[in-house]
């Protein structure tokens, strides 16, 4: 028996430590206002965790190998379904194996935020220059170039603006111009839908509902 379409089958303030795959896949169709995500970057480097996090100890290789990281079950499901989606992975295969497949590992994803997604639904992802123009092209296949929303650019203000460049993020030495892509899963004009803009609630801890911490289950 199918899902019901928009009935959530999960609690509200709710964090999961899975493979937001698996998550994902496990998620009703049409039951998510708004995704935001930071996903890799494809830097074709190692990044730790600061001694200090949660997280210490941990580390993550940022490297992309079509041969090692890509499930052939991924590939199949998005040459069944998204054929256009297929076509653009594979032309870039043809020059970027590792920017195919890190493609391939998003694209996966993306599918399945656009399916859980409301008909009103939104979604941000946030990239650095390394794949953005990639992940854009991508994103077009799935959502559809006329649902593309807006570029969000981070800005940098203080001393040390080059006077012959632009300004570059005064947390790391290389140049981290980011930005976020915003996509909408519906496409009627903006001068006759207008989304809305969700100001700051402060609010008492006394009556903020606690997250429930939930662990390879959905």
């Amino acid at each position: 028996m199918p899902a019901p379409f928009g009935t959530p089958n999960f609690p509200n303030r709710a964090l999961y430590q899975m493979d937001n795959l698996d998550m994902l896949r496990g998620v009703n169709s049409g039951t998510i206002d708004l995704i935001a995500t930071d996903p890799p970057f494809n830097k074709g480097r190692d990044f730790h965790a600061t001694p200090e996090s949660l997280a210490a100890g941990a580390r993550f290789d940022d490297r992309w190998r079509w041969e090692v990281d890509v499930q052939q079950q991924w590939v199949d499901q998005i040459a069944d379904d998204w054929p256009a989606t297929h076509r653009l992975i594979n032309a870039v295969k043809e020059q970027e194996p590792g920017m195919a497949a890190f493609m391939a590992f998003l694209g996966v994803r993306l599918i399945e935020c656009k399916r859980a997604l409301k008909e009103t639904g939104s979604i941000y992802v946030h990239l650095d220059p390394t794949a953005s123009h990639y992940i854009k092209a991508l994103m077009d296949t799935i959502f559809g170039r006329e649902n593309f929303r807006n570029e969000i650019v981070w800005a940098y203000s203080g001393g040390g603006i080059p006077r012959n460049d632009f300004p570059v993020s005064t947390t790391s030495s290389s140049d981290t111009r980011r930005a976020i892509k915003w996509f909408s899963t519906w496409s009627v004009s903006p001068t006759k839908r207008t989304p809305k803009r969700l100001g700051y609630i402060a609010r008492s801890p006394a009556k903020t509902t606690p997250l429930t911490w939930n662990e390879g289950r959905l």
